[in-house]
């Protein structure tokens, strides 16, 4: 992976979107999720369904999820790992500051301290 050879502070993933949300943005009552906590198997605290639209070459936000929680539990958490929309206060705060500042967007973040009931594999 490019970010072990590397080892930037951190790596954003700019979307059309706030950040991730626990089911498709569009949806009715979809939530933003702020912070999503990642163990040592890529387990996450959180059910997150997702949707790819047919036309989106990117893999949209699954493959954006994936390959965060990769990023962060290689490192052990030692790269910050952002999603955000790109042209927002938050991404301006993330390239230029390396913080959101309570901007809008979702933090993944490595722990080793989740209750193995409330888990979710990715």
């Amino acid at each position: 992976m490019l970010c072990e050879k590397l080892k930037p502070k951190r790596v954003i993933f700019l979307t059309d979107v706030d950040g991730v949300y626990d089911r498709p943005p569009q949806e009715h009552d979809a939530r933003l999720l702020r912070q999503i906590y990642v163990n040592h198997n890529k387990e996450i605290t959180v059910p997150i369904a997702t949707s790819t639209a047919l036309h989106d070459v990117t893999g949209g936000i699954a493959l954006k999820l994936k390959k965060a929680v990769a990023i962060v539990t290689s490192s052990k958490g030692t790269i910050c790992v952002y999603i955000c929309k790109l042209e927002s206060n938050a991404a301006l705060q993330l390239c230029c500051h390396g913080n959101m500042n309570d901007e809008i967007g979702t933090e993944i973040i490595y722990t080793d301290r989740m209750d193995e009931s409330a888990l979710t594999p990715l």
